[in-house]
């Protein structure tokens, strides 16, 4: 097979990593764009990120460019700066045994392209460019594409060997790019799926992450589902899981929801979809997150929204000013927000009616106009505080200010009261005489 192929015409973002390369050049080596640029290219796509591959080892490449980062001289990458940019260049290598399906046990440094695109997990990322748009294609990655066929670089069972997250990676690339497994590289996945319980989770979740990003919710639950993945993962993942084997089971409705919630550009907002398609609580939400070591603060915004759409359905339609008022006083003002965020995005795709099958979704612009409008949805916005209560009631600080500014904040919020110093003051020093 030809390592040359045809020339295309460089990405801006490319051409502005030019320098790079002409630099390692007059230096005589040789560098090269690799791996998801060149297939997103070939793809038309946007291009996330350009990384480039060189036969400079580390430390030449060190010299080169001494004010580049050494993120990872072990497996031969340093981070070069250019035009305000950030470029990833590894030496080409040769990985080791993998004796953890996670990580090769040694690397070596080597001057061939060949033998580095060799070690990559799918002919699709196997593919190099140089300066002037000429493609180096040493495994059919173009042809594949053209075929939309997923194949793995020589055996597929040893790639998955190496490293286990590649079965993963390759749901992701099968469903965010449309492509079908290759029958080798689909036995190997399943040939290799105990490799899975070796990988840490916050590994798995980065994967996920992109999956959603991806747009391929759909097409990825219906191959967890197929390749049986999602029950081998090495903490449970009951969400995952159950939408697996409600894509295999369910089909019909719950298909063309996943497919609506495919449409979701955020990954958070995939997730939420998830979660709530199956009738997730908040606790289930949080704990599918803190099993892919997620942070705390995106846990909790994704219970906001599964908690802000309970909200919503026990309304049944009946959402007014007085409704949102309790429910900004029930979750807070940010988890609402959280949820309405993520109801105008969900109402653009198409997938608003899904979400509340049997009723009709409430108009997302509707509810953040209410909320808007509210006098007051917090108590900083409060129009007197903690200070000014104990002078206007003559008491001593303690447990009834926090009490009592909540029920006055609940006063306004509902209309009770204007939001105004001297009317609440004289509002909580009728409460307390009726003490």
């Amino acid at each position: 097979m030809p390592r040359m192929s045809g020339v295309s015409r460089l990405d801006p973002q490319m051409q502005a990593a030019l320098p790079v390369l002409l630099r390692l050049e007059e230096a005589c080596y040789e560098g090269v764009f690799v791996g998801g640029c060149v297939r997103d290219l070939l793809l038309g796509l946007p291009l996330h990120d350009v990384d480039i591959a060189s036969s400079a080892t580390p430390a030449e490449a060190m010299e080169l460019f001494p004010d580049a980062i050494p993120t990872g001289l072990q497996h031969g990458t340093v981070t070069v700066r250019h035009g305000g940019r950030l470029y990833e260049l590894t030496t080409y290598r040769t990985d080791g045994e993998y004796a953890d399906s996670r990580r090769p046990d040694k690397v070596e440094f080597v001057r061939s392209l060949e033998q580095d695109l060799q070690r990559r997990d799918f002919t699709v990322n196997a593919m190099a460019m140089d300066r002037s748009g000429r493609l180096i294609d040493p495994f059919g990655g173009q042809a594949d594409l053209q075929r939309k066929t997923l194949r793995a670089v020589g055996t597929a069972g040893e790639r998955f060997a190496e490293d286990a997250l590649r079965l993963v990676r390759g749901i992701r690339f099968a469903s965010v790019y449309g492509l079908s497994f290759a029958p080798s590289a689909w036995r190997g996945l399943i040939a290799s799926r105990e490799g899975l319980r070796q990988i840490a989770m916050e590994r798995i979740g980065a994967e996920l992450d992109k999956l959603l990003a991806g747009g391929g919710l759909a097409r990825g639950a219906a191959l967890l589902a197929a390749s049986g993945l999602a029950s081998r993962f090495k903490e449970p993942l009951p969400s995952l899981a159950g939408a697996a084997a409600a894509c295999s089971a369910r089909g019909g409705a719950l298909a063309a929801s996943m497919q609506a919630a495919s449409r979701l550009q955020r990954p958070d907002d995939g997730w939420a979809a998830l979660h709530l398609l199956l009738k997730q609580t908040p606790e289930q939400a949080r704990q599918s997150f803190a099993t892919l070591r997620f942070s705390t603060a995106r846990q909790e915004r994704l219970a906001a929204v599964l908690s802000v759409h309970g909200g919503l359905l026990r309304l049944d339609g009946a959402a007014g000013r007085v409704e949102m008022a309790r429910l900004v006083l029930e979750l807070g003002e940010d988890a609402v927000r959280h949820g309405l965020s993520f109801l105008a995005e969900a109402e653009k795709t198409g997938l608003a009616p899904h979400l509340f099958a049997g009723g009709e979704a409430p108009s997302t612009g509707r509810l953040i106009g209410w909320l808007e409008e509210l006098p007051a949805r917090s108590l900083k916005e409060l129009a007197i505080d903690g200070r000014r209560l104990q002078h206007e009631l003559g008491r001593r600080p303690g447990p009834w200010m926090g009490l009592l500014l909540k029920r006055l904040l609940e006063a306004v919020m509902l209309g009770e009261v204007p939001n105004e110093a001297e009317a609440l003051a004289m509002l909580a020093a009728s409460w307390m005489e009726g003490e």
